[in-house]
Formats: structure tokens, sequence, C-alpha cells
């Protein structure tokens, strides 16, 4: 079998002036021709000029959205699928979408060109979404648009407090969801590390396109880090020894009589460590495979080392204070006073 040849910058020339729509129908209309070695390479230009395409037009609303206080921006990712980001995410979920009863979902920007701090919330059916606008008084912004990106204006022009008071909701709302699984976290820099690890190999994993592949990540990534994440939040309302959930697992982990068990706070801080370590072992055979870009997994295991980094530090420190605590003499409690008793009464006859 010959190698397939690479695509060259010269290849991509003839698609540099066409927009996304454009580039798609090309795309739709030479899949449908026979499957021959020139077919195959033109497909490969077509799709890599494509994703070109979709980082340029991303590129320029970004930089729009940099300054952007009046305006609604849509841009196109393919075919019936757009995308809102940047300011545009902050107006359409305190402006728009609540008063037009839709449901979104805000998702991470996981694109590492032109990344939106406040996320992204992907449209299906742009269409029916500028057809309610009006009834906000938006309307679209001609002179704007293009056939990529769609600008609609808001009724009003916002000032940067007004936008920072839009953001401060969209956290509040996150901050009522991390105060309920985690009042107090003893560990910010970890938690947030946990939490960045999870996402980093979530998001790689739905990458891969073989469903072998995405299973092996399944098992083997992504349920040990919901693990280390779930010992975390252990060690985190975890009430000292006195814990019923971990006196309850302690007849398994120490099974041999004499051996005295740690606290509880020790305990998931062990556990965390077992699966730091599992994620990194696992780790291993996920590059020898190729399942994971070698860029995304070093950046996984450099985020597993300063996870194990921090865990070891406190397990260590959680140790020590169990010693001392066992070591230390019992307080003496000082013998109870005799109760007062009544009087007995009077044996003679008055």
């Amino acid at each position: 079998m010959s190698k397939p040849k690479s695509v060259k910058t010269t290849d991509l020339e003839p698609y540099q002036g066409l927009d996304l729509h454009q580039l798609e129908a090309r795309l739709l209309s030479l899949q449908t021709q026979p499957d021959t070695t020139d077919a195959k390479h033109q497909l490969r230009v077509l799709r890599q000029a494509l994703r070109d395409r979709q980082r340029l037009v991303k590129a320029q609303a970004m930089e729009f959205e940099l300054t952007n206080n009046r305006h609604l921006l849509v841009f196109d990712s393919t075919d019936h699928f757009a995308k809102i980001a940047g300011r545009s995410v902050l107006f359409y979920t305190n402006l728009v979408a609540d008063r037009l009863h839709r449901r979104y979902n805000i998702k991470n920007d996981t694109d590492d060109y032109s990344p939106s701090e406040d996320g992204i919330i992907s449209l299906r059916d742009l269409a029916t979404l500028e057809r309610l606008l009006p009834e906000l008084n938006i309307f679209p912004d001609p002179d704007r648009s293009t056939t990529e990106l769609h600008f609609y204006k808001l009724p009003r022009l916002y000032t940067d407090a007004e936008i920072l008071k839009f953001r401060d909701r969209s956290l509040q709302d996150l901050a009522r969801i991390t105060s309920i699984i985690v009042p107090a976290s003893p560990l910010p820099a970890l938690y947030n590390l946990i939490l960045e690890l999870n996402r980093l190999i979530f998001y790689n994993s739905k990458r891969a396109t073989d469903p072998l592949a995405r299973e092996y990540l399944f098992h083997h990534l992504i349920s040990p880090a919901n693990s280390l994440l779930i010992s975390y939040l252990n060690f985190a309302n975890a009430r000292g020894a006195t814990d019923s959930a971990y006196l309850q697992s302690q007849t398994t982990i120490f099974p041999q009589p004499g051996l005295e068990p740690h606290s509880a706070q020790a305990h998931n801080l062990f556990n965390l460590l077992l699966h730091a370590r599992t994620i990194r072992n696992n780790a291993a055979n996920v590059e020898n495979l190729r399942l994971i870009h070698r860029r995304e997994l070093a950046q996984i295991l450099e985020a597993i080392v300063e996870i194990e980094r921090i865990a070891s530090r406190e397990y260590t420190k959680q140790i020590r204070q169990d010693r001392r605590r066992s070591a230390a003499p019992a307080p003496k409690t000082p013998p109870a006073k005799p109760k007062p008793q009544p009087p007995k009464p009077d044996p003679r006859p008055l």
C-alpha cells in the first residue's frame, strides 16, 4: 500500500477564496465521485481547507468579541451548525434565552486557537432564532453580516460594568453548584487541577473517532479520572474518623486485627493517589496505541505529576497528625464528685 500524498500549501490555494458553505458543497460533491487515489487526495485537501476556514472565521469572531458591546454575533461552523462565543454568550444567556424560553448549554471551549473564556454555545437552527429575535427588539445588522458571520444589533449599548455583571451572574450559578458539592475546599489548587485533568481527558477522548478507541479511553482514563475527583470530594467533605461511610469501609481496608486505621482524610487521600497512579500507568499504553496526540498526553501527565505532588504532601501531613493523635495520652477525667445524700429522718419520737 502506497503512502498517501501530503497536503501542500499549493494544493490549498484554489480554495482560499471560498467560504464554509462553498467548501462543504464541493466536499459533498466530491464524495459522490468514484473512490480513486486522486479523489482521496482531493478530499484530504478539501477537509484541510475547511478546517483552515473554520479557524479563520472563529478568529474573526473572537477579534470582534474583544470590544463587543452591542451585538449578538453568531458564526457558522458548518452547514446548519453555528456557534456563539465571547461576550455574545453573555448577551445570549442574560438577554435572549430565558425571554424566548430557549434551552442552551454552555460548553468549555476546547479549541487551542482563539479560545473563548466565556464558553461556547452551539445552535442547530439559526433560522428559528432569527425569526424570534425581533420580538425582543433585536434585528439583523446587514452592514456587518456576511455569509459566515451573523450580526444582530441589540436594543442599546452595554457598558463594561454591565457586561461584568452579566459574567458575575453566570459565575453565581457555578458558585451555587460548588457550594453544594464541596462547601469548603481544603486544597483549592488540588481541586482545580483535578477538574482541569478531567476536562483534558474527556475532551481529548471525545475526539477519538474509532468506537473501540473511545471505549478503551473511557475505561482506562475517563473512569479513573472520575474516581480521582470522587476521592478528593470524599476527602474535602470527610468529618474525621467519625465519618460513617469511612468507618464502614474499614472492615475491608483493614481486616487484620490490631492494625489501626488512619483518619478519613488520610484514607481518601490514599485512594486519590492510587487513582492518579492508575491514570499515569494507563497513559503508557494510550501513548503506545497513539490514541491521544502526544502534546495533549504530555499535558495530562504533567497535571498528574502536580496532583501527586500536592496530594502526597497532604497525605504525609495527615499521617503525621494521626500518629501524634494516637501517641498522645488520653486526657485524665477527674473523679466524679459524690452526689449529696438527703438527710436521714430522726428515729426518736417527738
